[in-house]
């Protein structure tokens, strides 16, 4: 791959940068402005290595690729369902999963790039996403997050219709980004062996208090949690 950028940069001045990737078509980056200088953001051109769902584009993965950063560009895809932006098989990660996968992950995270992992159930009835992100977290994710349920979502529960989107709650800030993770190898045999796993009850049922994901449905009843 391989990439043109404009030789002076200039304060205030928004600038894009032109990417060339295997097949030699060029796409344009947008770039942001923040603060008193201009800024480029670089994302990463077409690549071997395991894709996002749906259409996604791969911002970026961990060190060994079993976590990821998946965005819908048109910010057409409700919170609730961001799993779907995941590659096949993956699911949103837990914030087990993350602080034991994150280390050295260069990607920034702040108020403006919210990603979003798992769904819990919060103590007063509602729900919300595990989130990196939020404006106390503005850092690296190589910085390790606290539990949290962080942005408002919604359960769909099996056999049940959701809300309209143009009402939910689960579908009012598209544009999140989904934080995606393989799932843990010993996740489902009925023993809690990884520091990645919460609990661990053998099954897949979504509807208990153990996630399929090795993870509690209410983190606030069993861990130190700000759901």
């Amino acid at each position: 791959m391989r990439w043109l950028v404009p030789p002076l940069l200039t304060a205030g001045i928004t600038v894009s940068v032109f990417m060339f990737g295997e097949s030699n078509d060029p796409y344009v980056v947008p770039v942001a402005q923040e603060g008193s200088g201009a800024k480029v953001t670089v994302v990463e051109g077409p690549t071997e290595a395991t894709e996002c769902g749906e259409g996604a584009l791969r911002l970026s993965a961990n060190a060994d690729e079993s976590m990821m950063v998946c965005d819908d560009l048109s910010d057409s895809t409700c919170e609730r369902d961001a799993e779907q932006l995941c590659p096949a098989g993956w699911q949103l990660c837990t914030q087990p999963q993350f602080v034991e996968r994150n280390d050295g992950w260069g990607f920034g995270a702040g108020a403006s790039t919210v990603l979003v992992g798992e769904i819990h159930d919060r103590a007063d009835g509602s729900a919300g996403h595990f989130t990196v992100g939020m404006s106390s977290q503005r850092a690296r994710l190589s910085r390790d997050v606290t539990s949290n349920c962080g942005y408002g979502t919604e359960r769909v529960v099996l056999g049940s219709e959701a809300a309209p989107e143009s009402e939910s709650v689960g579908c009012n800030e598209r544009h999140v980004k989904a934080l995606c993770c393989a799932p843990t190898s010993t996740c489902g045999n009925g023993v809690v062996d990884s520091p990645e796993e919460q609990c661990d009850d053998g099954n897949d049922d979504e509807t208990d208090e153990c996630l399929s994901s090795c993870s509690w449905r209410e983190p606030s009843a069993h861990v130190s949690s700000s759901c």
